[in-house]
């Protein structure tokens, strides 16, 4: 591998959608989405050795953010004051145009957070940040890498 394609950490983007609304995420620190694949145990006549055959799964991200805005906040004072829980859909771009790699967009929908810090203050820190969790119900890759010289 050249050293060019690892992606810088950076490069890139964040959108979030929430109500209709399309908000640039610029307050990110770091963001990760994972998807956990719920499995069975199955026993098998004839082997000491279960299988393990896959169900469904569940998507959850946490992220990283300078504590800046309100957005999030405002879904969650929305579903503490109304019970009105709101879902969006969260946007996010590697493009580090010095790597052949090429773009990668993944779109998670119908995010919900898990919960949220409302206030904050610290003496001892220069830029307040807070950590974010919750689910996806669904996914899509509109850009994909590309495959980098010598993979094949």
């Amino acid at each position: 591998m050249h050293a060019r394609e690892p992606l810088h950490g950076a490069s890139g983007s964040a959108y979030v959608t929430i109500d209709g609304n399309r908000y640039l995420w610029m307050q990110l620190i770091d963001f990760e989405a994972t998807f956990d694949k719920k499995k069975t145990e199955v026993g098998r006549l004839g082997s000491k050795q279960a299988g393990n055959r896959s169900g469904y799964g569940v998507g959850k991200f946490k992220a990283k953010a300078y504590y800046n805005t309100d957005i999030f906040r405002d879904v969650i004072m929305e579903y503490i004051k109304r019970g009105r829980d709101i879902y969006f859909d969260i946007q996010i771009t590697n493009d580090d145009p010095n790597s052949t790699a090429g773009r990668h967009t993944t779109i998670f929908k119908d995010c919900n957070l898990d919960g949220l810090v409302l206030a904050k203050l610290d003496v001892n820190k220069e830029t307040l940040e807070e950590d974010i969790s919750g689910t996806f119900d669904d996914v899509e890759m509109p850009e994909k890498f590309n495959v980098l010289e010598g993979m094949r």
